[in-house]
């Protein structure tokens, strides 16, 4: 019956990341939740989340390509139906005018209560985000500041936090950055790079949180091997020292450059413990280079991803806190 309307300050600022993070925490509470997103940017994400997870009517594609009218009278019947509905607005400061009104329009005329996120910045400008709160008049609930991550807490505790509490933007939550909400799949990091698999692609869909060199290592490679989960080792192919070093730890993916094909033994033991082993034409530099660019690949559609976000979110209540704030719980 109530509809939560999550906005971002900018583009980056994680409104999907929090949309399905809260539907997937209330519809754990036992609520009966309708995920749709405000616009197409984001409607494939969704669709797959909703599709999996979520029961789903075809309504986001109804509600896609209804006129604003329409998606009034569609939200109001929709709330007879759910408990909450919530709408992934995404970025409200880059989208076109027409778009702007209109979403402030539908929230008008719906009720809907209005859940904002930042994604931290430094240089956020305390006078933007009061007058872009204020777009949204006594709908405008509260604040998510999103992406803190462990170097900020000084500045979010000591200037942000207090600099929009005098604005009066209330019940303000802090989200911390974490590595494994940005991490690519094997599948995402093996396609960007253009990679040839040699054994297990089976297993595409595990994360990658760490990228590690296999170069110069000048001690024992379990000092340098062992120290992370989830990683990838990108390694020159003709190493076959250091890509046996490497496989005595645990990989979820094994990259090796310069090479059409590995050595049988990097082959047979690959294959053996299950590590996805990959093959690029480019050089160390040049694939790591390119590796820079993976993050416009990336998005929160994972399971893993979904159940560690929405864990976080009820960690400190932060959920429940929302929920009753906008109503839902």
């Amino acid at each position: 019956m109530s509809i939560a309307y999550i906005v971002g300050y900018s583009s980056g600022s994680g409104t999907t990341a929090m949309a399905v993070g809260l539907a997937t925490s209330w519809k754990n509470s036992g609520k009966k939740v309708l995920l749709i997103p405000a616009a197409d940017g984001t409607a494939s994400d969704i669709k797959t989340f909703v599709d999996s997870v979520l029961p789903s009517n075809n309504e986001a594609e109804l509600f896609l390509r209804a006129e604003r009218d329409e998606k009034i009278e569609l939200l109001r019947e929709w709330q007879q139906s759910y408990d909450v509905i919530v709408i992934d607005g995404g970025a409200s400061t880059e989208t076109p005018q027409n778009r702007a009104e209109i979403e402030v329009d539908i929230i008008n005329g719906t009720h809907a209560k209005v859940l904002g996120v930042i994604g931290y910045d430094r240089s956020i400008n305390r006078e933007e985000v009061r007058k872009w709160s204020r777009t949204y008049g006594d709908h405008f609930t509260g604040l998510i500041v999103n992406k803190c991550h462990k170097y900020s807490t000084n500045d979010v505790d000591n200037r942000l936090l207090p600099a929009l509490s005098l604005d009066g933007i209330s019940m303000i939550k802090v989200i911390p950055e974490k590595r494994v909400l940005i991490a690519p799949t094997v599948a995402q990091v093996v396609e960007h790079i253009q990679g040839k698999y040699f054994a297990n692609a089976d297993r595409n869909e595990d994360l990658v949180e760490h990228l590690l060199i296999g170069g110069l290592i000048t001690e024992w490679g379990g000092n340098y091997f062992n120290r992370f989960s989830n990683q990838a080792v990108i390694v020159r192919g003709g190493r076959i020292d250091i890509q046996m070093s490497a496989l005595n730890f645990p990989l979820n993916l094994l990259i090796l450059t310069n090479c059409e094909t590995p050595s049988q033994y990097v082959f047979q033991r690959a294959e053996d413990l299950g590590v996805p082993l990959v093959t690029v034409s480019s050089d160390t530099h040049q694939t790591m280079s390119l590796l820079e660019t993976l993050h416009s690949r990336v998005n929160v559609m994972h399971p893993e991803k979904i159940n560690y976000l929405s864990g976080l979110l009820d960690e400190d209540a932060t959920s429940h806190i929302l929920g009753q704030a906008l109503g839902v719980l």
